[in-house]
């Protein structure tokens, strides 16, 4: 079993870089331990625990230690020979640009993502088979690769490069993408080590005013490196404002890895110092493995931190601001996968906030009612920003907001009875209890088949949920309705009650469609749907003496009960030889059912 899982893991890693293993492995009863195991995946070595993945991942360290070796010789005489840092190129007249007779070191990326630049991440998360789209929005929480809530998310971006090619990024801003971090460059301070579409990205952003930051990918093994990529970055966001933090990039394993933890610390502060010196907040990007291993010093835990974990959850002990999920992400205006990032980090946190208006504040509070009488608790806070966001940009209606509340999974899941959701659409919509007549009248038409959205509508268009909407300052708008019982109400109402009165017990939601739909078409008189019901087997072997009959004529038809005298004039009828049918005729005939006819708009 052992040499079993080895020879996979193998394998896999082979398929992966070779670009024919499919990069996702969906969750299923057939999956693998060793890959539906939610610790073992790319950037979390420390987690994988089976004997088999530790066989070969120290076979690829033997490697990985030989060509580090080999090339740490290549950047020796490299340096050797071009003077990568002699005065004749780096001083301080000129560090900003580098002559055309001088060519550049070739960087090449090596890390748990890259091999020798080429990108290989490898991504071992368990996906759900249900028809969902992980990584996204749902409403009031994002969602993972198994379709459950990621708790605390407030945001979802991406992190991009000159790898994605261009972009058009108003597709990206429209594709639910709250922010991007973007690469502006890596290595030591010439122009050659700019990422090529760093200012393209960072100008469209700033057009279209998409939150950005930026991050920049580190190969600095010395002070003198990490001061000039420091002068790199700099340079580089002259002209720019950040909406989030300059991240610094520790995973290069040729080059920042082979250090020491205490030397990553050591130019880990040299760039934060003359970053933070420039006016910029700095934060550090690394994957879960070398947050625990490397970057562990507590100095650490007093900046913005970046988990780079790709799993269904980010597990990571300390604090973090922001995690990477995935590599594998789709983004409508990318052409290529790109990777998925969820910010935590509180409005009132990010750079450049300013104090919401009065104005956004009264809408927080209006989604907030929403949130406490709909759904009975407190809002988390990516969905209170969401709601708010979408009334306060006049997106939806107030009308709109309180039916995304009612028809979600969590308010329908509570399974409440119809009085109950009476109750709860006074304390949302008017701010008051019910009174007793108003919610007897609304429980009846949810006793008789209209739905709740009929009900729902109701009070939307009522004088008191304007006025609330107006105090809040949203616009309160009104919600559709599409069933056919909801659109002939009165007509609905008379059908549910033939088929209690005469058949003696509630109607199935399809049959009552079906009666109304013809009645409301003008295939039948509503009179005619009543013999129907009156002169069905069903009635007729219920076998009711003649007062029964035209007592229950009388509910049926007029929803009350006969007068003094009333049966006694139509059972005579009966007894003179007259048929059942002459005395239908009569109620059919008669004025108060032609005025009960005339309220159903027929």
């Amino acid at each position: 079993m052992k040499g079993t899982k080895t020879l996979a893991v193998v394998l896999a890693a082979s398929l992966l870089f070779s670009g024919v293993f499919p990069v996702n492995v969906f969750a299923s009863e057939e999956v693998p331990a060793a890959v539906s195991d939610s610790e073992t995946m790319a950037g979390d070595d420390e987690t994988i625990e089976s004997e088999s993945i530790v066989d070969a991942e120290t076979e690829t360290e033997t490697e990985i230690e030989t060509e580090t070796e080999s090339e740490t010789e290549t950047k020796t005489e490299s340096q050797s020979e071009e003077t990568q840092y002699s005065e004749s190129d780096m001083d301080s007249s000129n560090q900003n640009n580098v002559s055309d007779e001088t060519e550049a070191d070739v960087l090449l990326e090596n890390s748990w993502r890259y091999t020798d630049g080429v990108w290989t991440p490898q991504e071992i998360v368990p996906y759900a088979e249900n028809d969902f789209t992980p990584w996204t929005w749902q409403g009031e929480y994002y969602i993972n690769s198994m379709g459950d809530p990621i708790p605390n998310a407030l945001r979802r971006g991406i992190d991009v490069s000159e790898h994605q090619g261009e972009i058009d990024w108003e597709k990206v801003k429209a594709d639910d993408v709250s922010f991007a971090i973007i690469r502006c460059g890596y290595g030591s301070n010439r122009e050659e080590y700019d990422d090529k579409y760093w200012e393209i990205n960072a100008d469209a952003c700033t057009r279209l005013g998409i939150p950005f930051g930026v991050y920049f990918y580190s190969y600095a093994d010395d002070v003198e490196d990490a001061v000039s990529e420091a002068e790199h970055v700099i340079r580089l966001l002259e002209g720019y404002d950040l909406d989030y933090p300059v991240y610094y990039d520790l995973e290069d394993e040729n080059y920042v890895g082979k250090l020491s933890n205490s030397e990553i610390l050591e130019l880990s502060q040299i760039f934060y110092n003359m970053l933070s010196d420039a006016g910029y907040e700095v934060g550090f990007y690394a994957n879960k493995y070398w947050w625990n291993t490397k970057l562990t010093d507590s100095w650490y835990d007093q900046h913005p931190r970046w988990v780079a974990q790709y799993n269904y959850q980010c597990d990571y002990a300390k604090n973090y601001d922001m995690w990477q999920a995935t590599p594998t992400g789709k983004i409508d205006g990318i052409s290529t996968n790109v990777d998925i990032n969820f910010d935590y980090t509180p409005d009132s946190q990010l750079p450049g906030t300013e104090e919401p208006s009065q104005e956004y504040k009264d809408i927080e509070a209006f989604v907030y009612r929403l949130y406490t009488n709909v759904l009975g608790r407190e809002p988390e806070d990516s969905g209170l920003e969401y709601w708010t966001e979408r009334l306060y940009s006049k997106e939806i209606t107030g009308a709109e907001a309180a039916w995304g509340f009612i028809f979600t999974p969590e308010f329908e899941n509570k399974n409440i009875d119809n009085e109950t959701y009476v109750n709860i659409l006074y304390n949302t919509c008017l701010d008051r209890d019910a009174d007793a007549d108003g919610l007897d009248y609304w429980v009846n038409y949810l006793n008789n088949h209209l739905s709740r959205e009929f009900v729902l509508r109701g009070f939307i268009e009522s004088r008191e949920f304007s006025n609330i909407c107006s105090t809040y300052g949203i616009e309160r708008g009104s919600i559709s309705l599409t069933e056919i019982q909801d659109l002939n109400p009165e007509i609905t109402l008379f059908i549910s009650r033939c088929y209690r009165v005469f058949l003696d017990r509630d109607g199935e939601l399809s049959g009552i469609q079906y009666w109304v739909s013809r009645v409301a078409s003008g295939e039948l008189t509503p009179g005619t749907a009543a013999f129907g019901f009156i002169f069905s087997p069903e009635f007729k072997n219920k076998n009711y003496s003649d007062e029964e009959y035209v007592t229950y004529l009388y509910r049926g038809f007029f929803d009350r009960e006969p007068e003094d005298g009333d049966v006694e004039y139509w059972t005579s009828f009966l007894k003179n030889g007259k048929t059942r049918e002459f005395v239908f005729d009569g109620f059919n005939g008669s004025q108060e059912f032609y005025n009960l006819i005339k309220s159903f708009g027929l």
